[in-house]
C-alpha cells in the first residue's frame, strides 16, 4: 500500500535525523551508542523480509503501533523520573514525532483492514 510505503520512508528519514541528534547527545554524556540491531530487532527484520505483500503489511503495522505505543510509554516514564534536563529535553523533543508515526500507523492499519 502506498500509505505504508510512505510511513516506512517518512519514519527512516526521521530516525536517522533523530539518531544524529542522539549520538551527538550521547557524546556529551560520554554513552556510546549501539550501532547494530539487537538480536530482537534482527529476528524481526529477518521475519518481516520473510512475509510476501499484505501479511508483509499487517506484520509491520502491528509491529509498527505496538513499538511506538511501547516507545512512548518508556520516554513518557522517563521524562518524569529523569534527572538529566538533556536527556529529558531530547525524550520531551522526540515523543510528538513517536505520537505522529504511533496515528499514523493505526490510520495505515485501519486502512489495510478495510481492503483485506
Amino acid at each position: 500500500m502506498a500509505d505504508i510505503k510512505k510511513l516506512g520512508e517518512m519514519m527512516q528519514e526521521d530516525h536517522s535525523r533523530s539518531m544524529q541528534s542522539l549520538i551527538v547527545l550521547a557524546k556529551s554524556k560520554s554513552v556510546t551508542v549501539p550501532t547494530s540491531l539487537d538480536s530482537s530487532a534482527r529476528t524481526d527484520y529477518k521475519y518481516l523480509n520473510s512475509q510476501p505483500g499484505r501479511n508483509f503489511e499487517k506484520e509491520y503495522c502491528g509491529m509498527m503501533v505496538k513499538g511506538h505505543g511501547e516507545a512512548i510509554a518508556v520516554f513518557e516514564k522517563d521524562c518524569a523520573e529523569s534527572n538529566d534536563v538533556d536527556i529529558r529535553q531530547w525524550k520531551i523533543s522526540t515523543l510528538p514525532t513517536l505520537h505522529r508515526y504511533l496515528a499514523l500507523s493505526v490510520v495505515c492499519q485501519e486502512r489495510l483492514q478495510k481492503i483485506q
